[in-house]
């Protein structure tokens, strides 16, 4: 870890807050399957690991800026509204919010970098978005984590509405990505895939579905077990919890707490120690 790496770390948390945090992770999902493409072509894993998760690009780089800034912003203009959005810009905003998503870029390179020594079991970038977005809820926002509904009945009726819809829809999609993840070998391809996809919802304003992490999940299953079925159903489960776990920490909230990465990291723990103790 070299000082120069370091500021370029610093310079990829500015990128996720002046162009968004949801803008800097379509782009790391457009360099995912550029990276396919180059280990597809007899190349190797180089571009994923140093570019696609790497101190520029990287979500618990580029993204968990955007977050911050988000946070930030929102807490300077007193709207949670605008603290949780993480698809906005900081662009013309305050000069400070941009710099705490550099500060945060930061520490997210440094978080995961220390992590990723240690070879934990468990899907290190994820869990360095969800160390530091409990941070920022924490000390930003300064909210709690867990946020409240105040009409219960509603929230557990519109809950199983979502949970009902949704199973089907993970199912498909957890098995086609499963099969592919097989076949290819890359276990960040379909998570690429649903993270492109995220550009129609600037483009189309059309409620596009948030799936990378059940493609991702899914693809881990895929690649521990080798079974697609298997797969499916843990990608069910994964699109459920994330239902859930939604709604507890992000209701109107000042910041954003992200689901996708502690689904992520939820779910790669055991599937990372299953493929340790059968290897």
């Amino acid at each position: 870890m070299s000082l120069a790496t370091l500021f370029i770390a610093f310079c990829g948390g500015v990128f996720g807050a002046i162009f968004g945090g949801t803008i800097a992770f379509i782009m790391a999902g457009f360099l995912s399957l550029l990276g396919a493409a180059i280990v597809l072509s007899n190349g190797d894993t180089y571009f994923i690991n140093e570019v696609v998760f790497g101190p520029f690009f990287g979500p618990q780089v580029a993204f968990i800026g955007g977050v911050a800034a988000a946070a930030w912003q929102g807490k300077l203009t007193n709207s949670n509204d605008t603290g949780r959005n993480v698809m906005a810009s900081a662009y013309q905003g305050k000069r400070s919010s941009y710099l705490i998503g550099g500060v945060f870029g930061l520490f997210g390179y440094i978080i995961a970098f220390i992590f990723l020594l240690f070879s934990p079991p468990i899907d290190a970038v994820a869990l360095t978005i969800v160390i530091l977005s409990l941070f920022i809820r924490k000390f930003i926002a300064k909210e709690s984590i867990i946020t409240i509904n105040n009409n219960p009945a509603n929230w557990q009726n519109a809950l199983m509405e979502d949970i009902k819809y949704h199973i089907p829809l993970a199912f498909f999609i957890s098995l086609g990505i499963a099969y592919v993840t097989i076949d290819l070998n890359i276990a960040t391809f379909g998570w690429g895939i649903s993270a492109m996809t995220l550009i129609f919802q600037y483009s189309t304003k059309q409620p596009i579905p948030v799936t990378h992490h059940v493609t991702l999940v899914s693809a881990y299953a895929a690649l521990a077990t080798g079974n697609i079925w298997f797969s499916a159903i843990i990608g069910m489960a994964s699109m459920i919890v994330g239902l859930v776990l939604d709604r507890i920490i992000n209701y109107r909230s000042g910041s954003h707490l992200d689901m996708p990465a502690a689904v992520i990291a939820l779910f790669s723990l055991p599937i990372f120690i299953f493929q340790l103790l059968v290897s």
